[in-house]
């Protein structure tokens, strides 16, 4: 797929993130060739959203300082077709995440002096098995105006897509996953605020599987 991630945010703390998909290097991105490039057919596969449950490492900077922001639990939803003909094009219509922003993370923004945020957010994320072109890819999700409390956790949804893969030739699995989400978000103070949030160690970061047949 074009980009997001097996089930993708951005974020401040130790809430939930919904976007970090694929722990890939950044310079390995590769853009997937959208749908009206290909000269196959698209598959009519019906599409079935996939929600995945995640967590992410979060972080920003000041002043050249970093400064942690916890860990964030996330829903990554993808809605795509579970089946699709070798050769075809392969889209999800839509990518997202529901992220929770926990308490301490408020605390800390509040700090800051922060107490809106808004913008978008790259997400990594990477197509293998039985895809085209197998490889790193990167792809943007809005993050809408949200308020910061004065305490307590509050909620962040992301949204993108839509994303697109050609399968390969030759049936198998077409495999993606999620890795980091980098985000400079405009806060209330008109200034800007870089977030990075990588996938916390030891879970799969799958968020998707299309069987080509």
């Amino acid at each position: 797929m074009h980009h997001v991630l097996r089930r993708t945010a951005t974020g401040l703390g130790g809430g939930a993130l919904a976007v970090s998909a694929f722990a890939l290097a950044p310079n390995a991105a590769h853009a997937a060739q959208p749908l009206a490039a290909e000269a196959t057919a698209a598959s009519s596969t019906a599409v079935a959203a996939t929600t995945t449950a995640l967590k992410y490492d979060c972080y920003t900077t000041k002043a050249g300082i970093k400064i942690g922001l916890g860990t964030w639990p996330a829903s990554v939803t993808v809605t795509a077709p579970l089946t699709a003909t070798v050769g075809s094009v392969v889209t999800a219509p839509s990518v997202g995440a529901a992220i929770t922003v926990p308490s301490g993370t408020t605390s800390t923004l509040r700090l800051l002096g922060i107490s809106s945020l808004t913008g978008s957010a790259t997400v990594w994320y990477s197509a293998t098995g039985a895809v085209k072109s197998p490889g790193n890819r990167t792809t943007t999700v809005t993050v809408p105006t949200v308020k910061v409390p004065s305490s307590g956790s509050f909620p962040v949804s992301l949204s993108g897509g839509p994303i697109s893969e050609t399968a390969a030739s030759s049936p198998g699995t077409a495999t993606f996953n999620i890795g980091a989400l980098v985000s400079t978000l405009k806060t209330n103070t008109g200034k800007s605020l870089p977030i990075v949030c990588t996938p916390s160690a030891g879970q799969s970061l799958v968020v998707l599987n299309v069987a080509i047949k």
